[in-house]
């Protein structure tokens, strides 16, 4: 009797310790799982900072473009200007054809 009692005791003390393994195997895949998972998350946060970089690029070359178009207008405006004094040269003689017109 005692020997098959001892046997059994030797017997059963591994399959506890096999279950034990076992769901100790069984929290690490969890653990990587939850791991791979805040991995995702963390690059899904990455692209979305990325994307929001270009954005921020996007109208960052908007604002480039508004400028230069208004770099264009000042040109325009200058050269305007400059050629102000020859079109009010030019005036003097339409006036001067104006006044012909109402003398007689």
């Amino acid at each position: 009797m005692n020997k098959h009692y001892i046997r059994a005791i030797v017997y059963i003390h591994p399959t506890q310790q096999q279950h034990q393994q076992q769901q100790q195997q069984q929290q690490q895949w969890q653990q990587q799982r939850q791991q791979q998972q805040q991995q995702q998350q963390q690059q899904q946060r990455q692209q979305q900072q990325q994307q929001q970089q270009q954005r921020q690029q996007q109208q960052q070359q908007q604002q480039q473009q508004q400028q230069q178009q208004r770099q264009q207008q000042q040109q325009q405006q200058q050269q305007q200007q400059e050629r102000g004094p020859h079109s009010q040269t030019a005036e003097p003689s339409s006036s001067g054809e104006e006044g012909d017109k109402k003398g007689p």
